[in-house]
């Protein structure tokens, strides 16, 4: 008989397993290293402190990356970060070597970077976006139609 998974063995496996994943969607949100870190952080945290029950494993990643997303839009959201002007990386020494759709990407307003991301780089179905976001298939259709027309124009 199999032993059941401590919990915390389990939250060290799911951050090995969703970590990455959840960072690349909080640094797109964001634009700012350390505040995707820190919303990452939040959302294991909240998972550990709730520890809701899961009928799979892709309601699992679902509720991660949802979670993930309100928890972007609250730091966005925040007093601190609407008076807060950002640093520019080269003055942080940090070296991004982005390619022009990754740049065109970032430049988009913050929703359509979210369904750009969850559709065109992690694959997900327009009504999987919607269950994701909380929004009708056919906003996101729109959005999604909307930030690829910017993007073409963009990049050219």
């Amino acid at each position: 008989m199999n032993k059941p998974e401590k919990p915390e063995d389990a939250m060290q496996r799911l951050v090995g397993d969703y970590a990455d994943m959840l960072f690349r969607i909080a640094l797109v949100q964001l634009k700012n290293w350390h505040d995707a870190e820190d919303v990452v952080q939040r959302v294991f945290i909240e998972l550990y402190e709730t520890w809701p029950e899961f009928s799979s494993d892709e309601h699992r990643k679902a509720w991660l990356i949802r979670v993930t997303i309100h928890r972007c839009k609250d730091c966005l959201k925040s007093a601190w970060k609407q008076h807060v002007v950002p640093l520019n990386e080269d003055v942080l020494g940090i070296d991004f070597e982005l390619s022009d759709i990754t740049r065109a990407v970032l430049k988009l307003p913050v929703n359509d970077r979210m369904v750009i991301l969850l559709h065109a780089y992690m694959g997900y179905t327009i009504r999987e976006i919607a269950e994701i976001t909380g929004h009708k298939p056919p906003a996101v259709a729109t959005r999604l139609h909307r930030a690829r027309k910017k993007l073409k124009l963009d990049i050219g």
